[in-house]
């Protein structure tokens, strides 16, 4: 069930990390909020924002960020860090800023939240189109999802049916939860966000496929890898229904490499350069450990 060998997992591994974290987007409501909750728990030791965010609950009078944990965690020894080098951010007053916008969200989201549970309903045809085909859909970006879900029914035929039940189940049920939530992609977003917790249950097929399949899954998985560093270098400065395939040079965000004094373009090249290669390093070492396996000893 390798898909590398253990030699090329840590390049494989360290050519997706750049691909993945070199992009740089501009923070939104939700980014704010963890920040804010960050800055609290360092200098007022409480878990409490200020009310005019976006993304917070109340309780006892008191507004409270309703977001995951994880990134506030993280973020707190960056601001402390930042704070004794005198480079902290300044509190802001959120509620002065964007009244309207916040309120037009607040007021169109919170209502279709209280439909269904917390939002999501019965799944619709609409619904999985949009999180499968839509303008940012999970099979126009990541067609080599087509091949995992091959590869899981061929996971099956090879006896590891109760691998294959479960993992197969839990990418079916995300989907089906995703298709029946009023706002599929969770805002503005790569593509189907809540989707992305079942994605590595649907990768458990990949190398299945790429064993019976071995040109097509990698075709796939290279034009994957090139889809979605497009995607992934253009979603936070395109507008959010541009469905263009070929951004503008005006339309590449920043990456890290922008700080090393490099262009956009030399930024988002490196991305992909490096999606790319991850992709090939992976194909290789598998093909070349099928290989080896087939020689008699």
């Amino acid at each position: 069930m390798e898909l590398a060998g253990y030699r090329f997992e840590p390049l494989v591994l360290a050519l997706v990390a750049v691909a993945a974290l070199s992009t740089v987007n501009l923070i939104g409501s939700q980014d704010r909020t963890r920040y804010e909750l960050a800055r609290h728990v360092v200098l007022d030791h409480t878990l409490t924002v200020e009310p005019g965010l976006f993304d917070r609950a109340t309780f006892g009078g008191r507004s409270y960020s309703d977001n995951a944990p994880g990134m506030s965690a993280l973020l707190i020894p960056v601001y402390e860090a930042e704070r004794v080098a005198g480079v902290a951010r300044a509190p802001r007053d959120w509620s002065s800023e964007g009244d309207l916008s916040l309120w037009l969200l607040r007021t169109l989201i919170a209502e279709r939240q209280h439909h269904g549970f917390f939002g999501i309903g019965v799944p619709t045809l609409t619904g999985l189109r949009v999180v499968l085909v839509g303008n940012r859909g999970l099979l126009i970006f990541s067609p080599v999802t087509l091949a995992a879900v091959v590869g899981l029914w061929l996971m099956w035929r090879q006896r590891y049916r109760a691998e294959a039940l479960v993992a197969g189940g839990l990418a079916l049920g995300f989907l089906m939860l995703d298709g029946g939530y009023f706002l599929p992609y969770g805002g503005g977003s790569l593509g189907p966000r809540f989707l992305a917790t079942a994605l590595p249950f649907l990768a458990l097929g990949l190398p299945f496929a790429f064993r019976r399949f071995s040109r097509t899954t990698l075709t796939l998985a290279v034009a994957s890898a090139a889809l979605m560093t497009a995607d992934a270098a253009t979603w936070g400065v395109r507008p959010f229904d541009d469905s263009a395939w070929v951004p503008g040079r005006n339309e590449l965000a920043k990456t890290v490499w922008s700080w090393a004094g490099l262009n956009r373009i030399v930024g988002a090249g490196i991305v992909l350069v490096c999606a790319l290669a991850a992709v090939a390093v992976g194909g290789i070492s598998a093909a070349r450990r099928r290989e080896t396996a087939a020689v008699p000893t």
